[in-house]
């Protein structure tokens, strides 16, 4: 159990996790945001941007961190319980599917 506990420690795989959070928070306010170049493969112009926002910020980065998260443990813990209570308590599509 202790090696597995290292893991969660790891400067790579806290790297990794960060990474990762950063682009899907990028993703969520590009979707906000762009209508078009969305990877920036040009310099962003005011043509990219929508005339009018709808939606908003929100909760976009807190799910991506519980997301993120739970992923990471069922990955470190696979044989642990932890995703019976992500079921019930988040009861989304998303996170029943990384359980």
């Amino acid at each position: 159990m202790t090696a597995q506990l290292s893991d969660i420690n790891n400067p790579e795989t806290l790297m990794a996790l960060t990474k990762y959070l950063r682009m899907v928070n990028y993703l969520g306010a590009a979707q906000l945001y762009l209508k078009d170049n969305f990877l920036l493969e040009s310099e962003l112009k005011k043509e990219h941007l929508k005339q009018r926002v709808l939606g908003h910020w929100g909760t976009v980065p807190g799910l991506n961190f519980i997301y993120a998260n739970l992923y990471s443990s069922k990955k470190t813990f696979p044989k642990n319980n932890a995703c019976s209570w992500a079921r019930s308590w988040l009861s989304c599509p998303a996170c029943q599917s990384l359980c």
